[in-house]
């Protein structure tokens, strides 16, 4: 194909040749990863008699785990920490399904907001409520509803210490919501608040 403008008479409109462009992904980003040394069971144990929170966590997630790979760890931490468990006893629930006991957990949750309905006399504002109103309220239910399988899920497979954590970066969302949909202030005050929180935050999960 002939490009006029590469002719004598157009030397001023020249075409040359473009350069490549740089990769939009940081080569140094693999490199600042830093992957947390998988502990062994001994290592488990001596941590929880020390007072280790978040080596407790980490046997807690262990043992909660579903995973075959993880059931054989497991059972061999508890039966080192069996001779340290004096007369104490076990409290809280094991292997029931994140999903299962989210479902059971949000049948409590109904009845007693529906208690709370009755008890307060409020039922006959449910015909007042308009279709758009409605609309976003079942929306809302439906993304917490999400939200709860998403976390119990995390926390089922994952380690309660980087979960847990991680969650809480959800204030950063709640602000950003409310500066730019709500048009609050953000002040100094708030603003070095968030910086602190998620600089914790990372500090945890790093």
């Amino acid at each position: 194909m002939e490009h006029p403008e590469n002719n004598e008479k157009y030397k001023g409109l020249a075409v040359n040749s473009g350069v490549e462009q740089p990769s939009i992904i940081n080569p140094y980003l693999k490199r600042m990863r830093v992957k947390r040394r998988e502990l062994s069971a001994g290592e488990m144990v001596e941590g929880i008699l020390k007072g280790n929170v978040t080596v407790l966590s980490q046997a807690v997630t262990l043992v909660e785990s579903v995973s075959p790979a993880h059931r054989q760890k497991a059972q061999e931490v508890i039966d080192k920490c069996l001779p340290y468990s004096g007369k104490s006893v076990r409290i809280g629930i094991s292997g029931v399904p994140s999903n299962l006991g989210t479902a059971i957990r949000t049948i409590v949750v109904l009845i007693m907001a529906w208690v709370m309905v009755f008890v307060t006399k409020k039922q006959g504002e449910l015909k007042k409520i308009d279709r758009k109103s409605m609309f976003f309220i079942f929306l809302s239910g439906l993304t917490t509803g999400l939200s709860w399988l998403c976390y119990y899920k995390a926390l089922q497979d994952g380690q309660a210490s980087i979960v847990v954590p991680t969650d809480k970066l959800s204030i950063l969302v709640t602000v950003a919501f409310s500066y730019i949909v709500l048009k609050e202030k953000l002040t100094k005050k708030l603003f070095l608040g968030l910086v602190l929180i998620t600089a914790g935050t990372l500090l945890l999960v790093i």
